[in-house]
């Protein structure tokens, strides 16, 4: 590579980066609406709220990872998958039409699965659309519906947080409605974009469906690896404590955006070309991972340390410690989600991704359960964090197996990822000299 060039997984990551960057800062505007406008007992019901829908979603999301398959394949034809994902989401919200009512009558006081119910199939077809931009390396429009899934709801909190304090039901409602603009505007630039083909849609809907359902239960408990323990903190502690954690996970959040940002310029070679050239692709791309993730997480846990009580207030000011105690967590999730996408969607392969998460995720409740009743809340970061590092120990054996490197060391940051980052800093500061 010539000196002053930079990396394509490098370069991508950047451009990645700066939506996410952005993204990320609207996210934590979520944090700071929900705690400084709902309290902490409203942000641990959000927190329950947001789980039950992200938990909802991956139950019912595995058809997005084949989608990527299908069009890497090129199994299907644009119109056709566009209209797949819609009619996967028009079934979801056919199934909550049905569901919420008999809920509401069963127990009129659970009020969390009526908010999951409307937000979910809004969110689902969001997240057909995120993945499908991915799949086709149109990276602008993936940013753009990236970001507008995250400001639209949070423009919705802040309204009511303003109209309505401390009514965080209220709330959640009108977030939950707000969930169907982003898709609502998609759709309708899709439609521009090709035509939807819904005649002989079946053969692709039940791949879709046949495929994705283990990709679904492995996926849920994968992607909602380090959220699990609130289920844990729910049952054992209080609500307060379930909005203290929500807070800590948000903020190690932040980290999965730099892993994702890199991901994201590395995704399309990774899943189209020969294993080789693809195993290289994912060796590197983990190398700038942990180059990434682990200083930040150091970082991240500083400035948690300083900011959290001026910030969200007093209720909140040890959740630096269990920041901390979650980054080998989040650097887990970060190379798990990488092997992940190179084993089931580069291989086609769900088997290894179905053991490791269920067996993860039963590991993670039970060491949850048993820390928290020892230790309390710091039990439930360091179960999340000792799990998913043996869960992503096992991921890394698959890969060996599959063609790569054996050396511990292959996986460590080089001076080719760090001299990427110099070249960067390099190039800007030319830049901003030659202006």
């Amino acid at each position: 590579m010539p000196e002053n060039r930079i990396s394509a997984t490098a370069r991508g990551g950047i451009r990645s980066l700066v939506f996410r960057v952005v993204t990320a800062a609207s996210d934590f505007l979520v944090v700071l609406v929900t705690t400084r406008g709902f309290g902490v007992d409203g942000r641990g019901v959000y927190a329950l709220t947001s789980f039950a829908l992200a938990a909802g979603g991956m139950m019912l999301g595995g058809p997005t990872v084949v989608i990527r398959a299908e069009i890497g394949r090129s199994r299907a034809s644009l119109g056709a998958i566009f209209a797949a994902s819609f009619v996967l989401s028009a079934g979801v919200l056919a199934l909550a039409l049905v569901m919420a009512p008999a809920v509401i009558v069963a127990s009129p006081a659970s009020t969390i699965p009526l908010y999951v119910a409307i937000a979910l199939p809004p969110m689902l077809l969001t997240e057909y659309h995120v993945s499908l931009y991915q799949a086709l390396g149109d990276m602008r429009r993936m940013h753009y519906v990236w970001l507008a899934r995250s400001l639209v709801p949070l423009m919705a909190l802040t309204v009511m947080a303003l109209v309505a304090p401390d009514q965080i039901h209220l709330a959640l409602f009108v977030w939950a409605g707000a969930q169907f603009i982003v898709p609502a505007f998609t759709l309708a630039a899709q439609r521009r974009q090709t035509r939807f083909k819904f005649s002989g849609l079946r053969p692709l809907l039940g791949r879709l469906i046949r495929r994705g359902a283990p990709v679904s239960i492995a996926n849920t408990v994968a992607r909602l690896s380090y959220r699990l323990d609130l289920i844990v903190v729910a049952a054992l502690l209080t609500i307060a404590d379930v909005g203290r954690y929500s807070v800590a996970t948000a903020a190690g959040e932040t980290l999965l955006l730099l892993s994702r940002a890199v991901m994201t310029g590395a995704y399309a070679p990774l899943i189209g070309s020969e294993l080789s050239e693809s195993i290289r692709i994912a060796v590197r791309t983990m190398r700038h991972c942990v180059a990434l993730v682990v200083p930040a997480g150091l970082l991240l846990t500083l400035l948690s340390a300083v900011a959290m009580k001026p910030v969200l207030g007093p209720a909140f000011a040890d959740v630096w410690v269990l920041v901390g105690l979650l980054i080998p967590s989040f650097l887990a999730v970060s190379i798990a989600e990488l092997l992940i996408n190179f084993l089931v969607v580069r291989l086609e392969r769900t088997r290894e991704f179905l053991l490791m998460s269920m067996a993860a995720g039963v590991a993670n409740l039970a060491g949850a359960a048993v820390l928290v009743t020892v230790i309390g809340l710091p039990g439930a970061a360091i179960s999340s964090s000792v799990t998913y590092g043996f869960a992503v120990l096992y991921l890394l054996t698959r890969f060996v197996q599959a063609g790569g490197p054996a050396s511990p060391r292959a996986y460590l940051p080089s001076g080719a990822e760090v001299s990427d980052y110099a070249r960067l800093v390099g190039a800007v500061r030319r830049r901003f000299s030659a202006m």
